[in-house]
């Protein structure tokens, strides 16, 4: 080999080189980047985990409060078909005295006494006074107990609209609970796409100081590259000079030969 060939091996050489490291700075630059973007990334996902990391325990309280106020409902609803049955009680009583009082009423003192068939007699103002007492007393109990009855009922209307905000809110938290756990993938994605790329980052750091010589010189390798086809150009000319030069003798001895 000559010494321009050993010299432009070389300059190739340190040719490659260079080019084997910029591929290999670009490439880490890149990853360099990701990473960057990566952790921008992972940072804004775990503001939003942190910010929903009690959802769960919400969401537990929220369905425990949904069983009582729906276990409170039940009972109040028990209770306002007991407080309407007992009114309906009271008024078929009170019907019943309203009419035997109308009865009394009509009636003149020969006849007879509707509880003991004996002649009514002067025992109708007596009657007529009982039956006016026992309707007050079931009036009375008419509107307290219709009184209970409307305190119930504030309270199951009160109630169901609690109920109705829990599940609002059920609905809610439910939600932020699903984006808990898809920004809890991604995040533990994201992580992982971080130290493959940080692993990445290191890689290439060994590569780059892997890489031999890279100082090329472009106008040197192009100076050689030059010299040689000038040699090799000559030595195509010299070479064919002998040819001819070698032509010419076996010419002329043949010539000689002849004579």
């Amino acid at each position: 080999m000559s010494k321009l060939d050993a010299e432009l091996s070389d300059l190739q050489s340190k040719k490659e080189n260079k080019s084997r490291y910029n591929s290999i700075q670009t490439g880490k630059l890149k990853l360099e980047q990701s990473l960057l973007e990566f952790d921008k990334q992972l940072k804004e996902i775990e503001k939003s985990i942190d910010a929903n990391s009690g959802v769960e325990s919400l969401l537990t309280a929220n369905e425990q409060l949904k069983t009582a106020l729906e276990e409170s409902i039940m009972i109040i609803n028990s209770n306002i078909s007991d407080l309407d049955r007992e009114i309906a009680g009271y008024k078929s009583q009170l019907k019943e005295k309203e009419k035997r009082l109308k009865h009394i009423n009509g009636l003149d003192e020969t006849a007879p006494c509707p509880e003991c068939e004996r002649e009514l007699g002067t025992q109708k103002p007596l009657l007529v006074k009982k039956y006016n007492s026992e309707i007050g007393v079931l009036n009375d109990q008419i509107q307290k107990v219709s009184g209970r009855l409307a305190e119930l009922q504030d309270s199951l209307a009160k109630k169901q609209s609690d109920k109705k905000g829990i599940e609002t809110g059920r609905e809610t938290l439910i939600n932020r609970n699903s984006k808990l756990q898809t920004d809890i993938a991604l995040g533990n994605s994201l992580k992982k796409q971080i130290e493959s790329t940080k692993s990445g980052i290191t890689s290439a750091v060994h590569d780059l100081d892997a890489v031999g010589n890279r100082d090329f010189d472009q106008t040197l390798y192009d100076k050689v590259v030059e010299q040689l086809e000038v040699t090799k150009s000559e030595n195509n000319r010299y070479q064919k000079c002998w040819e001819k030069l070698g032509l010419f003798r076996q010419n002329s001895k043949t010539c000689r030969n002849s004579s």
